[in-house]
């Protein structure tokens, strides 16, 4: 007898949780959070929606589809490339400001 993983992705098992209005699955971002969390640093995720678990034919075959995911995921790395680049100028201002000692402090 085969036995199937618990979080195994099949149209049955998307038609299951579609019936318990579930729109979406996502299970790696939970490893990150955790780690992020036991290191004390702030996490993100952006998510692109890349296939459909209740059809049968998967959406990847369709050229249509492959070149519209193209353009999501380079949208996506755009906005979290450009949300880095912001994050790291306003953490290096105020460790910067931070760092700046008045003119009349005692060392």
């Amino acid at each position: 007898m085969e036995e199937k993983s618990l979080f195994t992705e099949s149209p049955e098992w998307g038609e299951n949780w579609s019936s318990k209005n579930v729109i979406a699955v996502e299970c790696e971002i939970s490893v990150i959070y955790t780690l992020a969390s036991l290191i004390d640093i702030p996490a993100v995720n952006i998510l692109v929606v890349s296939d459909h678990v209740t059809k049968l034919k998967s959406r990847e075959q369709d050229k249509l589809f492959a070149k519209w995911m193209s353009k999501a995921f380079d949208s996506a790395l755009k906005v979290a490339y450009e949300t880095t680049v912001k994050i790291a100028a306003l953490m290096k201002e105020k460790d910067s400001q931070n760092s700046v000692q008045p003119a009349n402090a005692k060392i």
